[in-house]
């Protein structure tokens, strides 16, 4: 355990390093091959897709097939946090999952520069098992006429698809990468084993629409949501809610929670900051992640709505970047 943790508080300097080194403002802007000239530029930009230290990239940089670059426009918060909302709208015939990467982040004008298609290979954003602490939920109910206030009527059996999706979203830090350039280098294995994303949410919802109603007479109809929190580097649960409905109109699974970090930042500040000095930099603030709320909203038509508010606030928050799978396929 003690050689893990100074794993990852090896890669939290790492992070303060990139801040305070040459190599982070030669790379305050997107490259310049992004599409259709989609940028994000300023003195505070943190480029994640090409933020690198000592010449190695710090973030994955996975390969897109198909995709399209967009900046989201968040709103400012007086604690100094950006909130984004992060949405899509899906089908089972849409081409695989759907993933949004966010490839750089504006702190002062509350920008997320993002990448949203399809990747070439699926990546893995959870990792190892002794670092984390899980929860999860599922509730399903069964549709009869008197639930659905008779609505059927219009077309009263289902036409036999069954769908699941879900929303599954996450931030990652650095240090899941930084030792893994050089993938024969043995700090590798320790990081890719023992330090997954910070922390996720997935909101899920499983139906048998029929045209009419997403809930379809005699059929079960599922919502679930699951958490996971990275409890080697800190975190810990500030709240969780959740909310399953299945009116007619709707399955959803709706989920609120946010993490919390006292240490995230402090271990930098204390290693790298001298005494002396310190009376001049108050030390971080705590920080804090929301997905505030993750939902999963499926409809009659077989559609769904996939969507994140997210935010990150506090010390060191700028350096979690944001995930987002979103996923609709039909269920044997």
């Amino acid at each position: 355990m003690k050689t893990k943790l100074l794993a990852a508080i090896s890669a939290s300097i790492l992070i303060f390093l990139a801040v305070v080194t040459p190599d982070r403002g030669a790379a305050a802007t997107v490259a310049a091959t992004v599409p259709q000239g989609v940028t994000l530029q300023g003195p505070n930009v943190i480029d994640y897709e090409n933020l690198r230290y000592n010449g190695e990239y710090l973030y994955l940089r996975p390969t897109f097939v198909k995709s399209e670059r967009l900046i989201r426009q968040g709103t400012p918060r007086a604690d100094g946090g950006c909130t984004f909302v992060r949405s899509v709208r899906v089908t089972a015939t849409d081409p695989g999952p759907l993933t949004e990467l966010e490839l750089a982040y504006d702190p002062a004008t509350c920008r997320s520069l993002v990448e949203i298609g399809q990747l070439a290979a699926a990546q893995q954003l959870t990792l190892g098992t002794g670092a984390l602490e899980r929860g999860s939920k599922s509730f399903g109910t069964t549709s009869s006429s008197g639930a659905t206030g008779g609505r059927h009527a219009a077309l009263p059996s289902a036409n036999g698809t069954r769908y699941l999706a879900y929303r599954d979203a996450t931030y990652e830090e650095p240090a899941r990468w930084a030792f893994c350039i050089d993938p024969t280098r043995p700090e590798c294995a320790l990081v890719r084993d023992s330090i997954p994303p910070v922390n996720r949410i997935k909101s899920e919802v499983e139906w048998t629409p029929d045209g009419v109603c997403a809930t379809s007479l005699g059929t079960t109809s599922w919502s679930r949501y699951e958490w996971e929190m990275l409890v080697l580097t800190g975190w810990y649960l500030g709240a969780h809610l959740w909310d399953p409905q299945f009116p007619c109109e709707y399955v959803q699974s709706l989920s609120w929670i946010y993490f919390k970090n006292d240490l995230f930042c402090q271990a930098v500040y204390y290693i790298l900051v001298p005494p002396d000095i310190r009376p001049l930099i108050p030390p971080p603030a705590q920080t804090q992640t929301w997905y505030w709320p993750n939902t999963a909203r499926g409809y009659p038509d077989g559609s769904a709505t996939l969507t994140t508010v997210e935010t990150k606030v506090g010390g060191c928050s700028d350096f979690l970047r944001f995930w987002a799978t979103s996923v609709h396929t039909t269920v044997p």
